[in-house]
């Protein structure tokens, strides 16, 4: 048997405090960056699995981290700001 086909997706990011994301289950969180712009997230995921919802909580540098902000999965410089990003575990 195949093991199933994986690969990365992006996820553009409001800048705002807290946001639900569309996610394969079991997607692994890679990394966060801006890009073009715009603050990005990149996972890799199982595409042909359907997506549930992930709340992504987005801290800015010196702001109050909400309670349960999810896990920290990375920091963002955008000029002149510093975005700390973090997202629930699934089933959170």
């Amino acid at each position: 048997m195949r093991p199933p086909t994986k690969t990365i997706w992006k996820f553009p990011l409001a800048i705002t405090d807290r946001q639900v994301l569309p996610m394969p289950p079991g997607a692994k969180i890679l990394s966060v960056a801006p890009q073009a712009g715009i603050l990005t997230l990149w996972a890799e995921v199982q595409p042909d699995l359907t997506p549930t919802s992930r709340r992504v909580t987005i801290v800015g540098t010196g702001n109050p981290i909400p309670a349960h902000p999810g896990e920290f999965v990375g920091t963002a410089v955008m000029p002149p700001f510093v975005w700390h990003v973090y997202v629930d575990r699934e089933g959170a």
